[in-house]
């Protein structure tokens, strides 16, 4: 068993996470998550949804914004660069479009940092995931 000792600001108040490696994972996909989520502002989200075109029919059909800016998202990205692969592959699956675009900039940050094996594990997953367009 994989036991982690982090400290974690989440609204204000400084909780200790000891979990397990599985349990870690979990907790740390729904923070990310609920961090995005307290950002969400309907007003940019709906003037996002316009330019965008996620109307029925239209390019962007289907895609849901939380109204969130990039500098905001950068921020919590930062927060979150040891989220696993795994977790990340969930972000990318969302409709939401500031999950998949934290994803992204969460491996952009992991690729920058990485050794020549990271850097080949990341490329693999993007090839993968890119493959299944």
């Amino acid at each position: 068993m994989i036991r982690l000792n982090l400290n974690f600001q989440v609204e204000s108040k400084s909780i200790l996470l000891i979990e397990h490696k599985k349990g870690y994972d979990k907790v740390m996909l729904d923070l990310i998550k609920s961090d995005l989520s307290q950002l969400s502002d309907p007003e940019k989200a709906k003037n996002l949804s316009w330019f965008f075109k996620t109307g029925t029919g239209q390019y962007g059909e289907g895609d849901v914004f939380w109204g969130i800016s990039v500098p905001e998202q950068r921020k919590i990205a930062g927060r979150y660069i040891d989220l696993p692969l795994s977790d990340l592959q969930k972000l990318l699956s969302s409709k939401i479009h500031e999950h998949r675009l934290t994803a992204l900039l969460i491996l952009v940050s992991k690729y920058q940092k990485a050794d020549n094996s990271d850097k080949r594990e990341i490329f693999s997953f993007l090839s993968k995931k890119h493959s299944e367009y």
